[in-house]
């Protein structure tokens, strides 16, 4: 089962784009991660699902397309299954 709304940091670390919820609350506070095009102001904004998620990833930039919001941290062959890679 899905929800309907997740903070942005618990969906980033649930689907394992951080190893931990604190990095992804330091990305999203220093301005790196983007939602819908618009800078995320606070880590507990919420996402839903359709919502676009744009960040740095090493050398490239990545953007994802939220399809569901689990609620728990997922294993990785799961988390893919969680977003749209654009």
């Amino acid at each position: 089962m899905t929800r309907e709304t997740l903070r942005a940091d618990k969906f980033l670390w649930h689907i394992r784009l951080f190893k931990s919820r604190t990095m992804a609350q330091a990305a999203i506070d220093t301005g790196h991660v983007r939602i819908n095009g618009d800078r995320m102001e606070r880590t507990s904004q919420l996402v839903h699902i359709g919502d676009v998620i744009t960040m740095p990833r090493g050398d490239e930039i990545v953007a994802l397309r939220i399809v569901c919001l689990p609620q728990s941290r997922v294993n990785a062959s799961e988390a893919v299954t969680c977003y749209d890679r654009l």
